[in-house]
């Protein structure tokens, strides 16, 4: 992999190419230069393309700055392996102990209980094979469009990126899939101190977080400029359909930030930034509306 690492072109971001990424929710905006350059590095390292949403950057407040982390999705994962040399394929999906998808289906099932993935790598010339298994209880997010959409796909996801983690520790360290939740660990692995953006400084939370987080998507709805995309509630469906990708990546994005959040206080006195952050990227009413529940939900369990 050494050489191939060697063979690949040095990612280098334009300013167009900076905006193009930031339009599309790869790279937050306002990310500073130095963590843009090593993110760039970090493709370079890993052959992943930004462009084709194989690998992006997630970045989260916390008392000592915005913290930035890289996570990849399960194409990227697949690529990486595949470029080892000895990535051996992999099983299809199974769930709830052994069943097909269509067995599954045929059972009426909505969603599975656990999803098992087997991936393979060749050893010494033998093919050899690496299995795990995710639980719907510890990787199902309510609040995440894409998972009741498509839970199945999701949970299978879920297990084959630690599959491939197992077969391929070296290639496939420090970089989490976005389906997955954060780790502690893995973030301590990955994030970079932001020195160029320091914490934002909020106001006390008199109230409930409920109400406080309802106040600030109510003022960024007033203050948001005409130009920006906005999901008139005269055609909901058919804004919906034309930015399902784009709205979901985004989601997905700030639900992944939340997940991060190890102190209750610390989500709660920074909520609002979330808030007016993720509409900032363009996230619509209604699923910022899902975001503001979920900063709740989350904030309760820290609280408790």
């Amino acid at each position: 992999m050494t050489a191939e690492l060697q063979k690949t072109e040095k990612y280098e971001l334009t300013e167009k190419d900076l905006a193009t990424l930031q339009d599309a929710s790869i790279i937050p905006k306002g990310t500073p230069m130095s963590q843009v350059q090593l993110f760039a590095k970090v493709c370079t390292e890993r052959q992943l393309s930004p462009f084709s949403k194989q690998i992006y950057i997630i970045g989260r407040n916390t008392k000592n700055g915005t913290m930035y982390t890289h996570q990849t999705s399960i194409d990227g994962y697949r690529a990486i392996a595949e470029r080892t040399g000895v990535y051996g394929g992999s099983d299809d999906y199974l769930y709830d102990g052994g069943k097909k998808l269509q067995e599954m289906l045929n059972d009426n099932k909505k969603q599975p209980t656990t999803a098992t993935v087997t991936v393979y790598k060749v050893v010494q010339g033998i093919r050899c094979a690496f299995s795990a298994t995710a639980s719907w209880s510890e990787y199902f997010n309510s609040y995440n469009p894409i998972w009741n959409k498509m839970p199945f796909n999701q949970l299978g996801k879920c297990a084959e990126s630690a599959a491939l983690r197992k077969a391929f520790p070296g290639s496939l360290g420090g970089i989490h899939t976005s389906e997955e939740p954060m780790h502690d660990e893995v973030v301590e692995a990955e994030e970079v101190k932001a020195k160029e953006e320091p914490a934002k400084k909020k106001e006390p939370v008199k109230k409930k977080p409920e109400v406080e987080e309802a106040t600030v998507v109510e003022e960024k709805k007033e203050a948001k400029p005409a130009a920006k995309k906005e999901t008139p509630k005269a055609e909901p469906k058919k804004e919906e359909a034309k930015d399902n990708d784009s709205q979901t990546d985004i989601y997905t994005k700030y639900v992944l930030k939340i997940d991060e959040y190890v102190d209750a206080d610390t989500l709660k006195s920074e909520a609002q930034a979330i808030i007016t952050d993720a509409m900032t990227d363009g996230l619509s009413q209604d699923n910022n509306k899902e975001l503001q529940g979920y900063i709740n939900t989350a904030y309760m369990k820290l609280k408790g």
